[in-house]
């Protein structure tokens, strides 16, 4: 089967291409080998692959770059469409929704499916979600994959609390985070499996909510990694009282799923730390400050 994965450099898409390579036969081009904001090179390059699936990770990132509104509203949704604009060419796609296209503007706790559409994201990357779902609900071979939290190794580890923490707790530095807040946590190898499924057959609906099902808060995160180091880091919470929550029902996903069993927390805190303590030459402890 030939998978074509966009995004081979950032965290899922990474990933994806390491666990996937040796069962498929993955194509992961680079920017320069494909540029998805080029309508005519994305349908040569799946008309000359033979691509079966495709999986699109990438996003427009404007967090390693200053970029406008339009820049995150157009680049996502170009990207986007010039994929489904092909997709007679191939027998299915898989993207990565987010629970933005929920609307963050209130707490999203323990949101279905069927609440989509209620209220219309105001934020670009938000309405960019929301526009690409609403297009998944009407494609027969397009899935929305909603995803509200997930965590593993090559994520950003500068911003990502998860791995922000570990990294800090390395340096002998406090954990911090700006108030308390409940997410559902999804560990990557975890996403490996689920969409291994998506690959293999034909989902029910084409919006799934990605989650575990089980919220944790960052203080309980933070307490998780602390006692995991002998040194014990403080943590530090700056304000009081809690954000609004980001959870997703996962019913719908476990239902076609059946008997998936999640990985404890726990474990995947203690393979993360192992992780970047063979990765600490890496990390500069000035972006942890």
């Amino acid at each position: 089967m030939n998978i074509l994965i966009t995004g081979k450099t950032g965290f899922i898409g990474k990933n994806l291409v390491e666990a996937y390579k040796n069962s498929y036969n993955v194509f992961a081009p680079s920017h320069k080998e494909l540029d998805l904001l080029i309508m005519e090179n994305v349908g040569r390059y799946l008309s000359e692959n033979k691509i079966d699936i495709v999986i699109h990770c990438a996003n427009w990132n404007n967090t390693k770059q200053a970029a406008s509104d339009f820049d995150v509203l157009s680049g996502n949704l170009r990207m986007f469409y010039n994929l489904v604009k092909y997709q007679d060419l191939y027998k299915k796609m898989l993207y990565f929704g987010s629970g933005a296209e929920y609307s963050k503007n209130r707490a999203l706790e323990n949101i279905s499916e069927t609440d989509f559409g209620n209220i219309i994201p105001t934020d670009a990357y938000g309405l960019s979600k929301y526009v690409m779902a609403r297009e998944a609900l009407c494609s027969s071979k397009v899935y929305d994959l909603c995803l509200f939290g997930i965590y593993g190794k090559y994520e950003e580890w500068h911003r990502r609390f998860i791995s922000n923490a570990i990294c800090r707790s390395l340096y002998n530095l406090p954990i911090t985070m700006e108030q308390n807040v409940k997410f559902d946590y999804l560990y990557i190898t975890d996403l490996i499996k689920i969409v291994n499924w998506f690959i293999e057959n034909t989902p029910q609906f084409h919006r799934y909510n990605i989650t575990t099902g089980c919220s944790v808060s960052l203080l309980e995160l933070a307490e998780i990694i602390k006692a995991q180091f002998l040194g014990k880091p403080d943590i530090i919470i700056k304000k009081d009282g809690w954000k609004e929550s980001y959870s997703g029902c996962n019913t719908r996903m476990i239902n076609e799923l059946k008997y998936f069993s999640f990985s404890d927390i726990r474990e995947n805190v203690a393979q993360m730390i192992s992780y970047y303590k063979t990765q600490k030459h890496k990390i500069n402890p000035e972006k942890l400050l």
